[in-house]
C-alpha cells in the first residue's frame, strides 16, 4: 500500500483504551523488579561484545570499501555474556530468585513493565567460555552462550530467552555518504522534498496550527537551525546524520530556509540508547556506520520514553540488525536457523513493549529494513529487526498492531530496490532531502526505509491530530488501508 492522505469520516469514534492479549506481569512482579536488589547497573562503560570477522558485504553496504580487495573487518554481533529473559508474568519474587540462582545468573538490568531482565551469564559459563571473536555469524551463534540460551528456553519459567544482539540504524552507503546540498550564499530559500508533496502533506499545512509533537528514538542528534528538538533525557546526545535526517523529514521548520518538514508547527521529542558501541567496542562520538547499541538498550529506551512522555502518541524507530549490510548474511539461509530463533525470541520480548504502548494509545513506527538490494527475492521485514517481528506477533495475537512497519518507494512509485517487503505501508524513501548533523546549517539527501518511516509516522500523527475523535486503531487503519496511488485524494 503506497501512502498518501485520503478522506476520513468525521463521525465520532469512541477512544477506548486497547488492552493487548500479550500477557504482562502482575503488579507484585512489577514492584519486585523495580527493587534495588534486582536493579544493578553495568556502569557507564561499554559492555563486552562478540565480534564477527566479515569479508564480504553487498555493494550498497556502508562497509563495502572496508572489505574491498579481500580485506576484513570486525563487526559486533551480540553481547558475549548477557542474556535477556522474559519472565512468566505470574512468577513470584521467590520463584524468580530461585530460577536465577538455579542457573547461576546475575541480574544486571530490569524492565518491570514487561517482566524482563538482562542477566550476566559469566559465572555460569566461566571466563574461558565467553566468545569475543568469531569467523562467521554461524560460528558465533554456536557459542556456549547460545547453547545456554537454548537450555534456558526449555525452562517454563521464562516466556522468552534471547542474546543481547547489536542493533544499528538502517543505513545504505548513500546514507553514510549523504549528497550534501551546496549553500546558497546570501539567498534565503526553502523547498519541500518530493516525498512531502507526493504524500500530499502540503495540501493540509494550513490546518496544522500545532504544536504537533512526535517522538524519534535513534542513534544520535545534533542541534540544527531548521528543527526544534526536545529531549526526553537531559544531557549531550551523540552527533549523527541519521537521527537529524529522520527528524527533518518530520519537523523541519517552515521558516523560509532549508526544507519544509512533512508536519508544520512541529517539535521532535528525541531519545537514544545510553551506551553506543563500535566495531572496536569503543564509544563513538560521530558518524553513522560505527554506531551500534545492544537490543536491551533500545528496550529500556522505548519503555523510558513511554513512561516519561505518554503524551507522545507516535514514536519513530528506524533501527535493526542490518544482516546483509553488516554481515553479508541472509537470515533465510538453511544454516541461519539460530539467527531466526534469535529474531523470534527478541521479537516476543518487543511484543510485550508494544503491549505496554498499546495500553497508553501509543504507536511505534518502524522501518522495514534495507537488506534486499542484492537479493533475488526481497527479505521479509519481520526478519530485519526484533521490532518488526514483535509487531507481527502482536497483529497475529490481537488482530491489529500498534507497530507500523514501513517499506520504501521511489519517485516512480516503485518499491525501492533496497527495501525489504512485508510491511504495513510504503512511503517515499529514495533521495530524500532533509537536515544533517555535520553543522547547524547542513542539508542533504539520503535513501532508505529509515527515510520512509518518518513520512508514515508523520501521516499517522497528522490523522491523530486533525481527527482526535478517532481511536488509535482506526487512525492506523486510515494510514494502512487507504486508496491506491490512482485514487488518492487530500485528507480533507
Amino acid at each position: 500500500m503506497l501512502f498518501a492522505f485520503f478522506f476520513i469520516s468525521t463521525e465520532s469514534i469512541a477512544q477506548d483504551v486497547e488492552i493487548s492479549s500479550i500477557p504482562l506481569p502482575t503488579k507484585e512482579q512489577e514492584e519486585y523488579l523495580r527493587s534495588p536488589r534486582t536493579g544493578a547497573t553495568r556502569g557507564t562503560g561499554p559492555v563486552m561484545a562478540t565480534s564477527v570477522v566479515v569479508s564480504s558485504v553487498p555493494r550498497d553496504s556502508i562497509f563495502s570499501n572496508s572489505v574491498a580487495g579481500g580485506r576484513t573487518l570486525k563487526q559486533p554481533l551480540q553481547s558475549a555474556n548477557e542474556i535477556l529473559l522474559l519472565l512468566d508474568p505470574t512468577l513470584t519474587e521467590e520463584q524468580i530468585e530461585d530460577a536465577l540462582a538455579e542457573h547461576q545468573l546475575e541480574p544486571l538490568e530490569t524492565f518491570p513493565e514487561i517482566g524482563g531482565l538482562v542477566v550476566d551469564a559469566s559465572r555460569r559459563l566461566g571466563p574461558g567460555e565467553l566468545m569475543t571473536s568469531a569467523s562467521s555469524v554461524v560460528e558465533a551463534k554456536s557459542a556456549k552462550l547460545n547453547e545456554l540460551i537454548e537450555t534456558l528456553s526449555n525452562d517454563k519459567r521464562f516466556i522468552s530467552v534471547a542474546s543481547n544482539s547489536v542493533i544499528t540504524p538502517f543505513v545504505l552507503r548513500s546514507a553514510m555518504e549523504p549528497v550534501r546540498a551546496p549553500p546558497l550564499i546570501g539567498v534565503a530559500s526553502e523547498r519541500a522534498d518530493w516525498g512531502t508533496t507526493n504524500a500530499k502533506f502540503d495540501k493540509i499545512w494550513d490546518q496544522m496550527t500545532g504544536p504537533i509533537k512526535i517522538g524519534v528514538i535513534d542513534v544520535g542528534f545534533f542541534p540544527h537551525e531548521d528543527v526544534d528538538f526536545e529531549q526526553v533525557f537531559p544531557g549531550v546526545l551523540a552527533r549523527d546524520d541519521h537521527g537529524n535526517h529522520v527528524s527533518g523529514i518530520l519537523c523541519a521548520k517552515h521558516n523560509g530556509i532549508g526544507v519544509k518538514g512533512a508536519l508544520k508547527n512541529c517539535v521532535v521529542v528525541v531519545s537514544s540508547g545510553m551506551i553506543m558501541l563500535t566495531g572496536d567496542n569503543g564509544v563513538e562520538g560521530h558518524g553513522i556506520g560505527a554506531f551500534a547499541a545492544h537490543f536491551s538498550e533500545y528496550i529500556g529506551t522505548v519503555l523510558d520514553f513511554i513512561r516519561r512522555r505518554p503524551d507522545i502518541r507516535v514514536i519513530n524507530l528506524s533501527l535493526g540488525y542490518n544482516w546483509m549490510s553488516n554481515f553479508g548474511v541472509d537470515p533465510r539461509a538453511p544454516d541461519s536457523e539460530r539467527v531466526r530463533n534469535e529474531v523470534r525470541s527478541q521479537g516476543r520480548i518487543f511484543a510485550s513493549v508494544l503491549a505496554v504502548a498499546k495500553q497508553k494509545n501509543i504507536a511505534i513506527v518502524m522501518a522495514a529494513g534495507n537488506d534486499s538490494s542484492d537479493l533475488d527475492t526481497p527479505l521479509d521485514a519481520h526478519w530485519a529487526s526484533p521490532f518488526n517481528f514483535g509487531s507481527r506477533l502482536v497483529k497475529q495475537k490481537d488482530g491489529w498492531t500498534n507497530g507500523l512497519v514501513v517499506e520504501a518507494y521511489d519517485r516512480q512509485q516503485r518499491r525501492a530496490k533496497f527495501s525489504n517487503i512485508g510491511g504495513d505501508v510504503s512511503c517515499p524513501g529514495v533521495s530524500i532531502f532533509s537536515t544533517l548533523a555535520s553543522s547547524k546549517t547542513a542539508y542533504g539527501e539520503m535513501s532508505g526505509t529509515s527515510m520512509a518511516s518518518p513520512y508514515c509516522a508523520a501521516g499517522l500523527a497528522t490523522v491523530l491530530t486533525l481527527r482526535p475523535e478517532l481511536s488509535l486503531r482506526d487512525a492506523i487503519d486510515c494510514v494502512t488501508n487507504g486508496p491506491s496511488k490512482n485514487e488518492r485524494v487530500p485528507l480533507l
